[in-house]
């Protein structure tokens, strides 16, 4: 923090969702004021819980003055993701006898699916669960449609995992 000298207290107030506030203390180092600036970690176990968070921090100088705390900042904390529902062959790709039988001679078919966070990105995966055959982007619904590479004649298991905003993996 600018015109901070070291051995000053940055106190750092969490606000948990469901919980007490957290309050992270941080002395103040000669790197610290020399710089203007303090990373301060707040510990994993602080923010354990899914949800939105607020910080707002204040310095305590040697001589115990107190300055004006500083605006809150807010973050969300998002560790999961589900999966996505399952793949579906579209009824435009399905040209069995019927247009939910799931059989196609279409080589590139298209899939969709709902289920999905609003903007993960979605991918398909081939029978081995390793070969990628597309990904699209899920709609504010969470609804995605995806057309697949070429896919050899015979059957196919087709799965989907999504990947969020903050980078969970289903």
């Amino acid at each position: 923090p600018t015109g901070t000298a070291s051995g000053a207290t940055l106190a750092l107030v969490l606000t948990v969702p469901g919980g007490a506030p957290v309050t992270i203390n941080h002395t103040v180092t000669a790197t610290d004021a020399t710089a203007g600036t303090a990373t301060v970690l707040i510990p994993s176990a602080s923010i354990a819980t899914n949800g939105a968070y607020s910080v707002v921090g204040t310095l305590t100088d040697a001589n115990g003055n107190v300055g004006a705390a500083s605006t809150a900042r807010a973050f969300t904390v998002d560790r999961t993701v589900a999966a996505p529902g399952m793949p579906d062959l579209t009824a435009a790709s399905d040209t069995g006898t019927s247009s939910t039988d799931n059989l196609t001679r279409n080589t590139t078919p298209a899939f969709s699916g709902a289920g999905a966070e609003a903007g993960a990105t979605v991918t398909i995966y081939g029978t081995n669960g390793t070969t990628v055959l597309g990904s699209a982007v899920a709609d504010a619904a969470g609804a995605w449609t995806i057309m697949s590479s070429a896919l050899a004649s015979g059957a196919h298991t087709i799965t989907a995992k999504q990947v969020d905003a903050a980078g969970n993996s289903s």
